[in-house]
């Protein structure tokens, strides 16, 4: 923070989801320290209740209300419902990642790789939960894509997508998802973004996801 805080800038610091990083209140803790040095400037710490993709489409939404002309109080307050209408749908080819950090247990993941059975899984409100269970890759491919066309909508001038990948052997399979999203009349962003190592960590190297936003010009920010 300190070398903008010198040149006289106030600061936005969007954080990890508070349930699975300390970065949070790490980032606040700094904040405290450093307003005493700097008692005029601001230093705004916010927990973007989200993870990969979604945080990075907040970050993105706040630089283009930054550009727009929004003050940081509008921008902020902005943020506080922007954020609550983020959702990452989202699949992974083997469990064994989510068993060894604990997500799921030992004797589901090995089902889940004798029977061929990938989660569905959804990242909302801070929090992962398991949505569904289907049998094959492709099958949980278009599982993602049918629940985020669902949920959408006929809103889908309101809403910025972006698909996520682990590992880039997964380059092309998230192209795909890119293609068909945009056939079907979604703003999508052209390349997708690749799964942070802290969250790559625990999903490992097979995820692959759909990530989207309400976009900030929407007055109606409701979820």
């Amino acid at each position: 923070f300190e070398p903008y805080l010198k040149e006289g800038k106030d600061i936005v610091c969007m954080c990890l989801t508070a349930k699975f990083s300390g970065s949070f209140q790490s980032a606040n803790n700094a904040k405290q320290i450093l307003l005493e040095t700097y008692p005029d400037s601001r230093i705004e710490v916010v927990d973007t209740i989200s993870v990969t993709g979604t945080q990075g489409m907040l970050v993105y939404e706040a630089c283009r209300m930054r550009d727009a002309g929004y003050d940081l109080d509008r921008l902020l307050e902005t943020l506080e419902v922007q954020k609550q209408t983020t959702k990452i749908n989202f699949t992974v080819d083997s469990l064994d990642f989510l068993q060894h950090g604990g997500r799921v247990g030992k004797a589901a993941a090995f089902a889940g790789a004798i029977l061929n059975i990938k989660p569905i899984i959804v990242m909302k409100e801070g929090e992962l939960f398991p949505e569904s269970k289907v049998r094959g890759h492709k099958k949980a491919l278009k599982t993602i894509f049918d629940m985020t066309v669902k949920e959408i909508g006929d809103q889908k001038d309101k809403y910025t997508l972006c698909v996520i990948r682990a590992e880039k052997e997964r380059q092309a399979v998230a192209e795909d998802l890119i293609a068909q999203l945009k056939a079907e009349g979604f703003y999508v962003m052209d390349t997708p973004w690749p799964v942070g190592i802290t969250i790559g960590t625990h999903c490992g190297p097979t995820a692959v996801g759909i990530c989207y936003i309400k976009q900030y010009e929407n007055r109606d920010l409701t979820i």
